[in-house]
Protein backbone atom coordinates (compact mmCIF):
# COMPACT_ATOMS: atom_id res chain seq x y z
CA UNK A 1 0.00 0.00 0.00
CA UNK A 2 1.64 3.39 -0.67
CA UNK A 3 2.71 6.00 2.01
CA UNK A 4 0.54 8.75 3.26
CA UNK A 5 3.23 11.25 1.44
CA UNK A 6 3.10 9.20 -2.20
CA UNK A 7 -0.93 8.67 -1.83
CA UNK A 8 -2.81 10.71 -4.00
CA UNK A 9 -4.84 13.54 -2.25
CA UNK A 10 -8.33 11.86 -3.74
CA UNK A 11 -7.12 8.29 -2.65
CA UNK A 12 -6.39 9.14 0.91
CA UNK A 13 -9.11 8.23 3.23
CA UNK A 14 -9.33 11.40 4.79
CA UNK A 15 -9.82 13.16 1.73
CA UNK A 16 -13.03 11.22 1.22
CA UNK A 17 -13.84 12.71 4.32
CA UNK A 18 -13.93 15.97 3.08
CA UNK A 19 -14.28 15.41 -0.45
CA UNK A 20 -15.28 19.09 -1.16
CA UNK A 21 -12.94 20.80 0.47
CA UNK A 22 -9.86 18.98 -1.09
CA UNK A 23 -9.92 20.90 -4.40
CA UNK A 24 -10.61 24.00 -2.81
CA UNK A 25 -8.13 27.15 -2.78
CA UNK A 26 -10.50 29.12 -0.53
CA UNK A 27 -9.46 27.07 2.38
CA UNK A 28 -7.22 23.53 3.48
CA UNK A 29 -7.80 21.36 5.93
CA UNK A 30 -5.10 20.09 7.77
CA UNK A 31 -5.53 16.37 9.91
CA UNK A 32 -3.01 16.25 12.43
CA UNK A 33 -2.61 14.12 16.04
CA UNK A 34 -2.60 15.85 19.47
CA UNK A 35 1.04 16.70 19.29
CA UNK A 36 0.35 18.94 16.16
CA UNK A 37 2.12 16.56 13.80
CA UNK A 38 0.42 16.76 10.14
CA UNK A 39 -1.12 13.69 8.85
CA UNK A 40 -2.91 14.46 5.84
CA UNK A 41 -3.25 18.22 4.29
CA UNK A 42 -5.13 19.48 1.37
CA UNK A 43 -3.27 20.53 -1.97
CA UNK A 44 -4.37 24.56 -0.97
CA UNK A 45 -1.21 24.10 1.80
CA UNK A 46 1.04 25.14 -1.02
CA UNK A 47 -0.35 28.83 -1.54
CA UNK A 48 -1.24 29.53 2.33
CA UNK A 49 2.27 28.66 3.35
CA UNK A 50 4.33 28.48 0.11
CA UNK A 51 5.43 24.78 0.92
CA UNK A 52 4.05 22.09 -0.95
CA UNK A 53 1.49 20.34 0.29
CA UNK A 54 3.10 16.28 0.46
CA UNK A 55 6.55 18.20 2.33
CA UNK A 56 3.90 18.89 5.30
CA UNK A 57 2.83 15.25 6.05
CA UNK A 58 5.04 14.27 9.19
CA UNK A 59 5.97 18.04 10.20
CA UNK A 60 5.02 19.42 13.65
CA UNK A 61 2.10 22.13 12.50
CA UNK A 62 2.51 24.18 15.87
CA UNK A 63 6.26 25.20 14.88
CA UNK A 64 4.58 26.67 11.94
CA UNK A 65 2.04 29.30 14.75
CA UNK A 66 3.54 32.30 15.96
CA UNK A 67 4.86 32.05 19.88
CA UNK A 68 2.61 34.17 20.92
CA UNK A 69 -0.18 32.10 20.01
CA UNK A 70 1.00 28.49 19.90
CA UNK A 71 0.27 28.29 23.52
CA UNK A 72 -3.46 28.81 23.20
CA UNK A 73 -3.38 26.05 20.08
CA UNK A 74 -1.92 23.48 21.98
CA UNK A 75 -4.13 24.10 24.85
CA UNK A 76 -7.23 24.24 23.01
CA UNK A 77 -6.40 20.82 21.10
CA UNK A 78 -5.18 18.81 24.02
CA UNK A 79 -8.81 19.73 25.55
CA UNK A 80 -11.06 18.44 22.70
CA UNK A 81 -13.45 16.05 23.95
CA UNK A 82 -16.58 13.99 23.15
CA UNK A 83 -18.42 16.92 25.19
CA UNK A 84 -16.23 19.71 23.56
CA UNK A 85 -15.42 18.70 20.44
CA UNK A 86 -15.19 21.76 18.12
CA UNK A 87 -13.77 25.34 18.61
CA UNK A 88 -13.40 28.41 16.25
CA UNK A 89 -9.50 29.75 16.99
CA UNK A 90 -7.56 32.47 15.19
CA UNK A 91 -3.66 32.64 15.05
CA UNK A 92 -0.67 33.59 12.42
CA UNK A 93 0.94 31.07 10.93
CA UNK A 94 4.42 31.53 9.27
CA UNK A 95 4.88 31.81 5.62
CA UNK A 96 7.87 30.47 3.73
CA UNK A 97 8.65 33.87 2.98
CA UNK A 98 9.22 34.82 6.29
CA UNK A 99 6.16 36.78 6.49
CA UNK A 100 3.30 35.95 9.01
CA UNK A 101 -0.27 35.03 7.41
CA UNK A 102 -3.39 35.15 9.74
CA UNK A 103 -5.66 31.97 9.52
CA UNK A 104 -8.73 31.10 11.49
CA UNK A 105 -9.62 27.56 11.84
CA UNK A 106 -12.62 25.18 13.19
CA UNK A 107 -10.85 22.18 14.98
CA UNK A 108 -12.89 19.64 15.34
CA UNK A 109 -12.06 15.87 16.14
CA UNK A 110 -12.11 13.33 12.79
CA UNK A 111 -15.10 10.71 13.28
CA UNK A 112 -12.57 8.20 11.58
CA UNK A 113 -10.19 8.20 14.20
CA UNK A 114 -10.88 9.82 18.17
CA UNK A 115 -7.01 10.98 17.87
CA UNK A 116 -7.45 12.23 14.64
CA UNK A 117 -7.91 16.58 14.76
CA UNK A 118 -9.50 18.13 11.52
CA UNK A 119 -8.31 21.81 11.25
CA UNK A 120 -10.32 23.03 8.41
CA UNK A 121 -8.34 26.60 7.85
CA UNK A 122 -8.97 30.23 6.11
CA UNK A 123 -6.68 32.82 5.42
CA UNK A 124 -7.73 36.04 6.90
CA UNK A 125 -4.60 38.02 6.65
CA UNK A 126 -6.41 40.62 4.40
CA UNK A 127 -9.46 41.23 6.07
CA UNK A 128 -7.67 41.04 9.63
CA UNK A 129 -5.53 43.59 8.60
CA UNK A 130 -8.59 45.97 7.45
CA UNK A 131 -10.28 44.84 10.78
CA UNK A 132 -7.23 46.12 12.53
CA UNK A 133 -6.66 49.64 10.44
CA UNK A 134 -10.47 50.57 10.69
CA UNK A 135 -9.72 50.08 14.46
CA UNK A 136 -6.85 51.77 14.37
CA UNK A 137 -9.02 54.94 12.10
CA UNK A 138 -11.75 55.24 14.85
CA UNK A 139 -9.52 55.24 17.83
CA UNK A 140 -7.60 58.14 16.21
CA UNK A 141 -11.31 59.57 15.52
CA UNK A 142 -11.99 59.39 19.00
CA UNK A 143 -9.01 60.71 20.49
CA UNK A 144 -9.17 63.72 17.85
CA UNK A 145 -13.30 64.24 18.81
CA UNK A 146 -12.82 63.69 22.96
CA UNK A 147 -10.22 66.82 22.38
CA UNK A 148 -13.08 68.77 21.88
CA UNK A 149 -14.96 70.92 24.64
CA UNK A 150 -18.15 71.22 22.35
CA UNK A 151 -20.10 67.72 22.23
CA UNK A 152 -20.22 65.85 19.11
CA UNK A 153 -22.40 63.35 17.71
CA UNK A 154 -22.77 61.43 14.22
CA UNK A 155 -26.43 59.93 13.07
CA UNK A 156 -27.67 57.08 10.46
CA UNK A 157 -30.59 56.21 9.72
CA UNK A 158 -31.75 58.60 12.75
CA UNK A 159 -29.64 56.68 14.90
CA UNK A 160 -26.68 57.74 17.03
CA UNK A 161 -23.69 56.15 15.64
CA UNK A 162 -20.70 57.84 17.58
CA UNK A 163 -20.66 60.66 20.23
CA UNK A 164 -17.49 62.49 21.98
CA UNK A 165 -16.51 62.54 25.87
CA UNK A 166 -18.22 66.06 25.82
CA UNK A 167 -21.52 65.09 24.63
CA UNK A 168 -21.64 62.38 27.27
CA UNK A 169 -21.14 64.63 30.13
CA UNK A 170 -23.44 67.27 28.49
CA UNK A 171 -26.24 64.96 28.47
CA UNK A 172 -25.63 63.48 31.86
CA UNK A 173 -25.01 60.43 30.84
CA UNK A 174 -22.26 58.19 32.35
CA UNK A 175 -21.33 56.11 29.38
CA UNK A 176 -21.51 55.93 25.43
CA UNK A 177 -23.08 52.25 25.42
CA UNK A 178 -25.88 54.31 27.03
CA UNK A 179 -26.43 56.08 24.01
CA UNK A 180 -25.14 54.38 20.73
CA UNK A 181 -27.72 53.44 19.01
CA UNK A 182 -30.39 55.31 20.19
CA UNK A 183 -32.78 57.32 18.15
CA UNK A 184 -31.51 61.04 17.76
CA UNK A 185 -35.57 62.27 18.62
CA UNK A 186 -34.59 60.86 22.11
CA UNK A 187 -31.76 63.19 23.20
CA UNK A 188 -34.15 66.41 21.55
CA UNK A 189 -37.21 67.89 23.93
CA UNK A 190 -40.02 67.03 22.71
CA UNK A 191 -41.51 70.42 20.86
CA UNK A 192 -38.46 70.42 18.89
CA UNK A 193 -37.93 66.71 17.63
CA UNK A 194 -40.67 66.95 14.72
CA UNK A 195 -38.39 69.95 13.53
CA UNK A 196 -35.43 68.06 14.58
CA UNK A 197 -36.61 65.11 12.20
CA UNK A 198 -37.78 67.09 9.48
CA UNK A 199 -33.92 68.83 9.17
CA UNK A 200 -32.52 65.30 9.34
CA UNK A 201 -34.63 63.92 6.60
CA UNK A 202 -34.60 66.98 4.33
CA UNK A 203 -30.80 66.48 4.41
CA UNK A 204 -30.86 62.88 3.49
CA UNK A 205 -32.62 63.99 0.59
CA UNK A 206 -30.30 65.94 -0.75
CA UNK A 207 -32.47 69.19 -0.58
CA UNK A 208 -31.36 72.38 1.30
CA UNK A 209 -31.85 71.95 5.97
CA UNK A 210 -30.67 74.90 8.25
CA UNK A 211 -26.54 74.24 9.28
CA UNK A 212 -26.65 76.32 12.28
CA UNK A 213 -30.02 76.60 14.56
CA UNK A 214 -30.67 76.84 17.87
CA UNK A 215 -32.84 74.07 20.18
CA UNK A 216 -33.56 72.51 23.28
CA UNK A 217 -31.65 69.18 24.17
CA UNK A 218 -32.86 67.30 26.52
CA UNK A 219 -30.65 65.16 29.15
CA UNK A 220 -30.45 61.99 30.54
CA UNK A 221 -32.76 63.26 34.01
CA UNK A 222 -35.35 65.02 31.95
CA UNK A 223 -34.08 68.44 31.99
CA UNK A 224 -33.32 71.27 29.29
CA UNK A 225 -30.46 72.47 27.39
CA UNK A 226 -30.45 75.10 25.48
CA UNK A 227 -28.14 74.35 22.43
CA UNK A 228 -26.74 75.65 19.35
CA UNK A 229 -26.12 73.07 16.58
CA UNK A 230 -23.68 73.29 13.79
CA UNK A 231 -24.40 70.18 11.12
CA UNK A 232 -23.02 68.89 8.16
CA UNK A 233 -23.51 65.92 6.14
CA UNK A 234 -20.66 63.40 4.97
CA UNK A 235 -21.51 60.58 1.56
CA UNK A 236 -19.79 57.43 1.83
CA UNK A 237 -21.07 55.88 -1.34
CA UNK A 238 -25.09 54.84 -0.63
CA UNK A 239 -24.63 56.03 3.11
CA UNK A 240 -25.61 59.27 4.42
CA UNK A 241 -23.66 60.59 7.91
CA UNK A 242 -24.68 63.72 9.63
CA UNK A 243 -22.30 64.83 11.91
CA UNK A 244 -23.68 67.94 14.38
CA UNK A 245 -21.49 69.80 16.69
CA UNK A 246 -23.48 70.99 19.47
CA UNK A 247 -22.23 74.60 21.65
CA UNK A 248 -23.97 74.57 25.04
CA UNK A 249 -25.57 77.96 25.11
CA UNK A 250 -26.99 77.60 28.60
CA UNK A 251 -23.40 77.74 30.23
CA UNK A 252 -22.03 81.10 30.58
CA UNK A 253 -18.12 79.97 30.86
CA UNK A 254 -18.51 78.56 27.61
CA UNK A 255 -19.95 81.40 25.29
Amino acid sequence: MPSQTTLRFTDHPYALQLQELVNSDQCIVYVIDRTGKCLFTTPAGNSFLGVPATELIGKDLFSFIHSDEQETVRTLISGLSIEENKFVVQYRMKHSSGSWRWMETTVRQSVLDSSAILCETHDITLSKLTTDSLQDSLDWLTNVMDAFRDAVFIEENERVAFINTAFIRLYGYSSAVEIIGRHVSEFQAPEDSQRMLDYTRTRVEGNYAPQVYQFYGMKKDGAYLLLEASVSTLYFGQRKIIVTIIHDLSDPTLL
